[in-house]
């Protein structure tokens, strides 16, 4: 009995694998062959030449000699053909005359007249405000000089202050040494007078 369950069991799991798919394999188109005139047209074959050489020893190894063979050279490697093809018929083309760009009047419409006009506006606000920031700029460095004066004063007058305070204090100074002096002065001729 377990013999059947198992060889059951086996039937059905090998009946649900997935079968495997087969490979996809892409292959490029083949070239299109192109005549041989037509090759030649396009570009040149290379050139190879057969050269026989008979014995002969290795420069670069005197214990080894070559046999007779023959020697294979690319003369020549293959290259574009520029000169120019089979003449081919040119296309009809009008030329029409081109007018001096200078003498020829620009079309005018509303649209470019009122473009004209605003740009106009605006040409003449930049320049008013240039105008008037010119003048504000005069005027600043008209008070920067001014000012700039009026620092030089006021420093001259610091140090001027500055020199009147200095002499007061001197004096100031030898004032009191000079009422010392006096005070002292009278102090000893009060004490002398006294017996």
């Amino acid at each position: 009995m377990k013999s059947l369950v198992i060889s059951l069991s086996l039937v059905f799991l090998t009946s649900c694998a997935s079968k495997p798919l087969g490979t996809v394999a892409m292959r490029p188109l083949p070239a299109a062959n192109m005549p041989e005139e037509k090759a030649l047209s396009i570009r040149y074959p290379e050139a190879s030449r057969a050269y026989h050489i008979g014995r002969y020893v290795d420069p670069n190894n005197p214990f080894v000699m070559h046999e007779t063979h023959t020697l294979y050279r690319v003369e020549e490697t293959s290259r574009w053909n520029l000169h120019p093809g089979p003449q081919c018929d040119p296309l009809p083309v009008q030329l029409k005359t081109l007018s001096h760009a200078a003498l020829v009047p620009t079309p005018f419409n509303e649209e470019v007249i009122a473009e004209l006009n605003r740009q106009k506006e605006i040409t003449q606000r930049v320049t008013s405000e240039a105008d008037r920031l010119t003048a504000v700029l005069q005027q600043l460095g008209a008070s920067l000089a001014e000012s700039k004066g009026v620092a030089k004063e006021n420093l001259t007058l610091k140090q001027q202050v500055i020199s009147a305070e200095q002499r007061i204090s001197a004096l100031e100074i030898e004032l009191r040494r000079q009422q010392q002096a006096t005070a002292a002065g009278a102090s000893n001729a009060i004490f002398s007078t006294v017996p």
